[in-house]
Formats: structure tokens, C-alpha cells, sequence
């Protein structure tokens, strides 16, 4: 055998006793109850005596830092969005019981797949965290969870809702909410019947509540003028995280704040009082509308006005009388309903 082809043939000998080929390649890591562990991993697969003998190894690598950080920041995103939602559907969670929830992700593996692919399949393991956390609290995944603390904060304005366990009254919130096109198109159902057969005071109360439910989460006191809620809003700090969640929960608010003080200033006395409920203050308006004349009488004790009552003047005692009586004949209406049409 020529030299040259003697050298060829045990190069390639050599190369047939072992080799070496990437059959593995992603991420592994795990929520450890405070922090963030783990890295990325490759997995090889070696053969020796020409293909005779085989094994497999993997490599780990910790994350660098800006990677930790990135995965670290959506963690606690996801702790958020849970927090978020059971803190909306009225749960009280255990402190420290999400931050603490111990959760392993796996391995990822990204061997042969795009960018984007990558992103899609990190994101779904975030998606499995967030409902293996919602799961050991509610019994159910975190979408179902949010889906009925939306539900149970519709229906509580027109004062209905479930009853049950939680996983019970979530299924239950979420068939609801299927049959009218999801948690949007309940609230607008919802709004429609509620604007339909429920009387101005009672909208009224509904708005009022949902307000100072509002404030009082965010441990602020209740401006007294639409200028006060303008300033409030204006003073925010937006660089901090208590400023923005605070920013975005007045603007989610703002119309309705709007439509109380609206209401407040149509139950206001031009002479300076407060009408003592609101058949007073409609009396007023319809005495205004038929040209008789009002008085409010406000008390003084201690040097503070109390709310007064309002009576009608005019020569004519018979008419007052009568408008009294219709004034009384519409808030019946307004609380039981419009009486059914007689037939003749």
C-alpha cells in the first residue's frame, strides 16, 4: 500500500473509533422561593469502538446576569398577575405565600428553533407557573382565576353572585361569561340592565361604592371636587411603582368619579344646604318646574349645618299637595318598578 493511501486509511480508522454529536440544547431552571436558579444546558452524545459503546452527558452553564435578571423580572411579573387576581376576586392569600411558592420550569429545549419559538416556549412555561401558583391556592389556573374576579365584580353592581368553593364559583363565573361573549360582554350586558331596571339612586349608590372601593385600596382619601381629583392624579409620581399602579387605578375611575360628584351637585341646595335624601331634592326640582317655591331649613348644632328638609310654598295649598303627592307616586316607581299596563 502506497504511503500516502496508508495514512488516508488510518486517519479514517481513527475517526471511526469515536464521535461526538449535540443531541440536546435549552434552558433549566427553577423558582427556589426567593430567587431565581439555573442556566442553560447542552446534552451530547458520544460513541466509541466504532459505534460498539455509547454514552450521553450534559453540560451545564449558569445564567450570565442580564439573563437572570430578564427571567427574574417575569417571575415576578407572574407573582403579580396572581396576587393581582385573587386580591380582585376578594381571597386573602397567606403573605409571602406566592413569593415563596417553590416551582421547578424544566428543562426548555430551544435545539433548532427560531427566536421566536424560543420566546413562544418561555413564555408557556411562565403560563404553567403562574397556574401551578393559582392552583395551590384556588384549585383552579390562573385565567379562570382572573376571569372570575372580572365576573364577580360585574355582578356585584347589580348585586348577584356565586356561592360555593372558589374552584366552584369560578367554573361557574367563567360559563357565565362564555354565554354573552366573555367578561367584556357581560359588563356591557350587565350595564344595560342595570341603566334599564335600576332606579337613579340606586346607580348612583353603585358608582359611590365602586369609588371609595377604589380609594380605599389605594389608602388615599376621597377628593371633595372634580379640581381635587385633577391634582391628585396630576401629583402622581410616575418613576415609582406605588405612583403608576395608583395612576392607573384613578384614570380606571375617573368617569365615575365624574358621574358621583354630578349626582352630589344635582342633590345641592342653591342656598348652600344639602337636601336630606334624595325625594327631597327631586320635590325641589319639580316645585322649581312648576314655578312654586322652596325653602330649605338647615339646623345649626355646635356650629355645624346638618342636612335640612325642604318644604313647598305658594297660595295654592291644593297644588302642593298634589305635587307631593306624584313626587311620591314617582319614587314608588323608581324602587318597584313601573306598574303593569290595564286592560280596558
Amino acid at each position: 500500500m502506497p504511503l500516502v493511501g496508508a495514512a488516508t486509511a488510518l486517519v479514517g480508522l481513527v475517526k471511526g473509533f469515536s464521535s461526538k454529536k449535540l443531541t440536546g440544547a435549552g434552558l433549566e431552571f427553577s423558582w427556589t422561593g426567593d430567587a431565581l436558579a439555573g442556566g442553560t444546558y447542552e446534552t451530547w452524545k458520544k460513541k466509541s469502538w466504532w459505534g460498539l459503546k455509547s454514552s450521553t452527558s450534559t453540560k451545564l452553564k449558569a445564567f450570565d446576569e442580564e439573563t437572570n435578571a430578564a427571567l427574574t423580572e417575569q417571575a415576578e411579573a407572574v407573582q403579580k398577575a396572581v396576587a393581582a387576581a385573587y386580591k380582585a376576586a376578594g381571597v386573602a392569600v397567606e403573605d409571602g405565600f406566592i413569593e415563596g411558592f417553590r416551582y421547578s420550569f424544566g428543562k426548555i429545549s430551544t435545539k433548532g428553533l427560531s427566536e421566536d419559538e424560543i420566546e413562544q416556549k418561555v413564555a408557556e412555561a411562565f403560563a404553567g407557573y403562574g397556574d401551578a401558583i393559582s392552583e395551590a391556592i384556588g384549585g383552579v389556573g390562573l385565567e379562570v382565576a382572573a376571569t372570575f374576579a372580572q365576573v364577580k365584580g360585574v355582578l356585584e353592581l347589580a348585586g348577584q353572585g356565586f356561592r360555593g368553593t372558589f374552584e366552584e364559583m369560578a367554573v361557574a363565573a367563567g360559563a357565565v361569561a362564555d354565554l354573552v361573549g366573555g367578561p367584556s360582554g357581560l359588563a356591557s350586558s350587565v350595564d344595560s340592565f342595570v341603566a334599564t331596571y335600576f332606579s337613579a339612586a340606586e346607580r348612583f349608590e353603585m358608582v359611590t361604592d365602586q369609588v371609595q372601593s377604589v380609594f380605599d385600596d389605594l389608602g388615599l382619601a376621597v377628593p371633595g371636587t372634580l379640581k381635587g381629583f385633577r391634582e391628585l392624579v396630576m401629583s402622581l409620581d410616575l418613576m415609582t411603582e406605588s405612583g403608576r399602579e395608583a395612576y392607573a387605578a384613578l384614570l380606571g375611575v375617573s368617569d365615575a368619579f365624574a358621574s358621583v360628584k354630578a349626582g352630589l351637585d344635582q342633590s345641592f341646595d342653591t342656598s348652600g344646604g344639602w337636601f336630606v335624601d334624595e325625594f327631597e331634592a327631586r320635590l325641589a326640582q319639580v316645585a322649581d318646574m312648576r314655578g312654586y317655591g322652596r325653602v330649605t331649613e338647615a339646623a345649626q348644632t355646635a356650629g355645624t349645618t346638618q342636612p335640612g328638609r325642604t318644604s313647598l310654598g305658594g297660595e295654592d295649598g291644593a297644588a302642593v299637595q298634589l305635587l307631593q303627592t306624584m313626587v311620591g307616586i314617582f319614587k314608588d316607581w323608581d324602587e318597584s318598578g313601573y306598574p303593569r299596563e290595564r286592560d280596558f
